[in-house]
Order: C-alpha cells, then sequence, then structure tokens
C-alpha cells in the first residue's frame, strides 16, 4: 500500500493566462513553461479561450507539483501533462525524473486532478510512495 507523500494544489484566475497569451513575450512564455508536446497542443487549441484553459490547467498543475514535492527547482518545461486512458497523466523528464527518484524512490506516484471554468483553472496532486 502506497503512503501519501505531498499533497499540492493551485488555482489560477485564467483572465491573468489571456492577458499573457496577448502579451509580446506569449512565445518566450510559453517555452519556459510548457514543454514541447504541450506547446503544440496549446497551438492546436481552436480558440484563445480554449488556450486559455490549456494555459492555465497546465500552470495550475506544475504549481500544485511543487507544493506537493517541496522541490523549488521544478522545471516546468520538462513536466509533461498528458492524457492516459482518459485521465490527466504527469511524465517527468531529466532533472525533475532524477530529483523525484533520489527524493521519493523509483516507485513514486504522481496522481492529478485539472479542472477548469470560464474564470479559474485549478490543479491537485496527490504524490505518492
Amino acid at each position: 500500500m502506497k503512503t501519501i507523500k505531498g499533497i499540492g494544489v493551485d488555482i489560477v484566475n485564467n483572465q491573468r493566462m489571456l492577458n499573457i497569451i496577448k502579451a509580446q513575450y506569449a512565445e518566450r512564455f510559453l517555452v519556459k513553461v510548457l514543454h514541447p508536446k504541450e506547446i503544440e497542443q496549446f497551438k492546436s487549441k481552436s480558440t484563445i479561450q480554449l488556450q486559455q484553459q490549456y494555459l492555465a490547467s497546465r500552470w495550475a498543475v506544475k504549481e500544485a507539483l511543487v507544493k506537493a514535492s517541496s522541490f523549488k527547482e521544478l522545471v516546468f518545461p520538462e513536466v509533461e501533462i498528458c492524457r492516459k486512458q482518459e485521465k490527466p497523466n504527469i511524465v517527468l523528464h531529466n532533472k525533475n525524473l532524477e530529483y523525484f527518484k533520489k527524493n521519493f524512490g523509483e516507485q513514486f506516484e504522481i496522481q492529478v486532478s485539472i479542472s477548469h471554468e470560464d474564470s479559474y483553472s485549478i490543479g491537485f496532486i496527490i504524490l505518492l510512495i
């Protein structure tokens, strides 16, 4: 049976992300926050509202992961949030994966929940060992 090692939650005002998307530095922000596959997903969204929710929810999940793990040096582009069996799933890469294996063991597990509506997006993480 696994033990809860950490819990993290973060909520984001979607308007904040809309302001970033419309800003001149939007592309730089995407590269600093999203995994390359997430950037592709972001750009494939058909409306700015869907892009806004997508970006806000990814930011919220990654902030929640920082809180659950206490890993303040988390490299956001090395966290990939994808879908596995119709559920959100986190894939860690490079420095992040090394940190989690070293600090939480090879069998660590990250459970994630994402929700959003017009004004807010939320990310919730449970870290299990």
